[in-house]
Parts: C-alpha cells; structure tokens; sequence
C-alpha cells in the first residue's frame, strides 16, 4: 500500500449526463450520480501488481440500480487488459456509486453501464 502513496491515483469516470468518451457508450444516457468512489477509495482496491508496474485498466461494468439509487448485481463485461485484477476492482467501487434521487427513480428496474478507466499519475 505503501508503493501506492507514491502515485496519485486518478479514476476517471464518464458523467453519462455529460459529454461522453467516444470509446464508452451508456444504456443510460441521463444518469446523474450523487455519489461515486474517491482518490482513497480507488486506491484501497488498485490491484498491487499493475500498479507497481505502472499499468493502466480500463473496465466496462454493468449493475441494476436499485430504488435508493445504489447499485446491485454488478459484472464486469469487459476489462483492458485482462487479468491484471482491475475488473475485480471496479467490481468493488461498485458499493461507492450511488445516483441523484431522480435519476434512480426515473429509471426504475434499470440496468446502468459505467465505464471506469483506472490510472497512476506521477
């Protein structure tokens, strides 16, 4: 954990209300979050190995979103690279999301696609 302090761990995650990455597309392009994981949150679940060797990931999650607004039954569709441990990762920050009230409401039983792309800055 210690090798991680050295780093200043990003999450850059698409505002799926905003202007989007052209490599990410959303299921739900209205999305606004209330809630979503921290500098200190990501780096609780960096995976150790990619980043001691200064590897980047990037994961395409899906999830449920529940009435409250926070997020249930997760999987990770995709993940760049793959076995490097970030899909587990984002899996995790999972519990760290939550929508705006009327964003969840509106959205009902929905499903949600977030794309997170996980990265060390010097």
């Amino acid at each position: 954990m210690r090798a991680l302090s050295l780093f200043a761990l990003l999450l850059v995650i698409n505002d799926l209300s905003g202007p989007m990455d052209a490599a990410a597309e959303s299921a739900a392009p209205n999305v606004r979050w209330s809630f979503q994981p921290t500098s200190e949150d990501i780096a609780a679940v960096y995976p150790h190995r990619a980043a001691r060797l200064g590897h980047y990931g990037r994961v395409e999650m899906s999830c449920s979103v529940l009435a409250d607004g926070s997020l249930a039954r997760c999987v990770a569709d995709s993940e760049d690279p793959p076995n490097e441990g970030f899909a587990e990762a984002a899996l995790k920050l999972a519990k760290y999301y939550r929508l705006a009230p009327d964003a969840a409401a509106s959205m009902g039983a929905a499903r949600v696609e977030i794309p997170i792309r996980f990265s060390l800055a010097p």
